[in-house]
């Protein structure tokens, strides 16, 4: 698993000298990624299981998506070396995809997952606050971000770890963790307003607001946005002061994307079903300008660009992806009311709270005081506690992290989706990263629920020749 932490914390970071070093034709971090792959393949066989990879409808769109973009990409798509050819990252995220679902097949791995996903965004981090420390009086309106490919994609990774970060902040936690999360959130905080990105802005607005939602802390938000606000107001360069009074450089930045949406949407309108071809964005936007207008860039939307270089239905495929993913997420983090019950009474103890044993009680055997039983035990909400149990009984098996984690993984798609509307953010790591962890998080439900049903039964489960059980036979004298 080591391998896959470090593969994890050099996600974020596209130039850094290290990783991106080249060793004979790959660079370290595609050897890096090989090591995972070879320790998966090896975990499988020692621990004779063969995951159900297309167990999830997130995992079969997947799917689909990579096959539609190698279709896209060879049938039209540009004549680039390999090493630089969109198809090679798809690659890339399906190996991913395999790798996650081998090796993370317990709740233990998967929280070491997060935390790696928290400390490779404040590793980032630190190399945007080295940066703006080393560069910022020597530019004018300087935006660090080089190491992590561009202030913008900076914040695209840290809206992936700053909501568990901030969710692991919760009470479930141990002391030094919920310390070291809280570390991690303000660096990652601060390292965002740096990078200065009004698209990271509207996605962190977004992702923070869907938490306080849910943990019904609005009020604290507002305050703290309240304090916040006079900081982003006076410092200029803030993506406040950028989004509401734009320098001359960013108008020049929203009229080139407006030009290249207005673009997008002509590809789209020419080429609805198969697109233009994987990875020609930018080579043809110039001809589907208006006016011919000299365009040289992507389409800084991420779901402009896969529809107008794959077609409708791999937009169509990309947000049923989203949608699919969130769903199991949605179901864990209501599992959440059940993790902080108290934990139930053994069913001897409810029995006995229910009856008032006396001495005339007779003694019959299970097998046939089980209906009784059935009728006797009052009902909690329409189910008996002898009826199978809710979906949210499992919290009680769950690690008490395992809901809240849950809940900040909602809040990172959501960020994530917001701010992919502003850039072309569909290469993120970080991000297939979370859609895998999201199709890995069913089976870990499904374990857990076979344990608690086996705990049940071995509850329920009496032998009538072992125990009888007192059913009260006559109205108990309490003189």
């Amino acid at each position: 698993m080591l391998f896959f932490y470090f593969l994890i914390s050099a996600m974020p970071l596209l130039r850094d000298p290290l990783w991106e070093h080249f060793m004979s034709d790959l660079t370290a971090v595609k050897y890096l990624g090989s090591a995972c792959l070879a320790y998966a393949l090896w975990h499988l066989a020692i621990t004779h299981r063969w995951p159900a990879f297309m167990s999830t409808p997130q995992a079969r769109w997947f799917l689909f998506l990579v096959l539609w973009a190698a279709g896209s990409y060879l049938i039209y798509g540009p004549h680039l070396p390999w090493d630089q050819s969109p198809i090679l990252s798809y690659i890339s995220f399906l190996l991913l995809f395999i790798i996650t679902l081998s090796i993370v097949d317990n709740w233990r791995r998967l929280e070491h997952v997060l935390w790696a996903i928290i400390g490779a965004d404040a590793l980032a981090s630190l190399y945007i606050l080295r940066e703006w420390q080393k560069y910022h009086a020597v530019f004018v309106d300087f935006r660090p971000g080089w190491v992590t490919g561009d202030p913008n994609y900076f914040t695209a990774s840290a809206l992936i770890g700053l909501p568990l970060a901030l969710v692991f902040c919760g009470a479930f936690a141990t002391r030094w963790k919920r310390l070291l999360a809280g570390g991690a959130g303000i660096l990652m905080l601060v390292a965002i307003a740096l990078a200065a990105s009004r698209g990271g802005m509207l996605g962190l607005g977004a992702a923070v607001v869907f938490l306080a939602w849910r943990r019904r802390r609005l009020r604290l938000l507002i305050a703290l946005s309240l304090l916040t606000l006079p900081i982003l107001i006076v410092w200029p360069n803030s993506p406040l002061n950028r989004l509401l009074h734009p320098t001359f450089s960013d108008r020049q930045s929203t009229d080139m994307r407006l030009a290249l949406w207005q673009a997008g949407m002509r590809m789209i309108a020419e080429h609805p079903v198969t697109g233009i071809g994987l990875g020609n964005f930018k080579f043809e936007v110039q001809q589907y300008a208006a006016g011919h207008k000299n365009l040289d860039h992507i389409a800084h939307n991420a779901y402009m660009e896969i529809a107008a270089e794959m077609g409708l239905p791999a937009l169509a495929a990309y947000l049923l992806l989203l949608y699919y993913s969130t769903l199991p997420l949605i179901r864990l983090a209501r599992m959440e009311t059940s993790v902080r019950r108290e934990s139930k009474p053994s069913i001897h103890e409810r029995m006995e709270q229910e009856f008032q044993w006396t001495n005339t009680a007779e003694c019959i055997p299970y097998s046939a005081a089980e209906n009784n039983w059935k009728d006797a035990l009052p009902a909690e909400n329409g189910v008996t506690d002898l009826a199978p149990e809710p979906p949210s009984a499992l919290g009680e098996d769950l690690p008490a992290w395992a809901p809240s984690a849950a809940l900040g993984l909602q809040a990172a798609l959501l960020g994530f989706s917001v701010s992919a509307i502003f850039l072309s953010a569909q290469y993120t790591k970080l991000f297939w990263l979370l859609l895998a962890l999201s199709a890995a998080i069913p089976t870990l439900v499904a374990h857990t629920s076979e344990v608690h049903a086996t705990r049940e039964a071995e509850e329920f489960a009496v032998g009538p020749e072992e125990t009888s059980i007192p059913v009260m036979t006559g109205i108990p004298d309490h003189a």
